[in-house]
């Protein structure tokens, strides 16, 4: 049985790894009282419970908890998901934007994010409907999913306004990105409802800078940005510069 739950979750060791895990099983076996979870051939998870009994045997006790890991791992994603476009919500990106800031704090190491607003998306669901609007909505996520790179996480933050994390990069990087996924986005054509139109949005980004309290400055640097690129004619991606400081008065 061993042998096989482990070909199960590793198929592609060699055979004198395979060997090995009958053994080393039966060494935590003999080492006394352990919880272990275990993958069958046919994809169940199994949990063994080894426990010491007073006569110096052991006691293996096998639970099936693929309806627990299945579940919880449900619930997970109902929890980060957005159920409209499938990128994380908000309080997930927030949660990761966190973690990279922590570790722009220890280690200097680059952080930046884009903000993404879908241009005149009012009039798109004035003139077409919400369904249309969730259709546009859906076509700018996976604009976004098909223009970041693979560390970079995406989030909709609510309504047509998302954002993107890209860890360890520089402003400069950050830009390539953004014009990538705008780029995406304008040559893109929604089909909805018997309707057919294409979309374009503006981008904000910023990077983190040691000026900065936390990640809810960052955010806002990158938000100002954005309001910057609607105002000077949407479809356009505008980096964040800190204001020049004040110069000093003269005596």
């Amino acid at each position: 049985m061993v042998r096989r739950l482990h070909r199960a979750s590793a198929p592609h060791l060699p055979t004198s790894e395979l060997a090995k895990f009958p053994a080393r099983r039966v060494e935590e076996v003999k080492a006394g009282d352990h919880v272990r979870d275990l993958q069958t051939p046919d994809g169940r998870r199994i949990r063994a419970h080894c426990t010491t009994m007073s006569n110096g045997g052991r006691m293996l006790t096998y639970v099936d908890i693929t309806d627990l890991t299945q579940k919880a791992a449900m619930l997970e994603t109902l929890a980060t998901t957005d159920p409209l476009t499938g990128l994380y919500n908000r309080r997930h990106f927030l949660e990761s934007l966190d973690a990279e800031w922590s570790r722009f704090q220890r280690y200097y190491r680059s952080v930046s994010v884009l903000m993404l607003d879908i241009d005149h998306f009012k009039s798109v669901n004035d003139r077409y409907g919400h369904a249309v609007g969730d259709a546009a909505i859906k076509a700018v996520a996976a604009a976004c999913l098909d223009g970041k790179r693979k560390s970079d996480i995406v989030g909709r933050l609510g309504g047509e306004e998302f954002a993107v994390l890209l860890p360890e990069t520089s402003l400069s990087r950050a830009r390539t990105v953004a014009e990538r996924i705008r780029k995406r986005v304008m040559s893109a054509q929604v089909f909805a409802d018997k309707v057919q139109f294409g979309l374009t949005v503006s981008i904000g980004m910023a990077e983190a800078t040691v000026s900065m309290s936390g990640i809810d400055a960052l955010m806002g640097a990158a938000d100002h940005a954005l309001y910057q690129a609607k105002a000077e004619g949407r479809n356009r991606c505008i980096a964040w510069a800190p204001p020049p400081p004040a110069s000093k008065a003269a005596e």
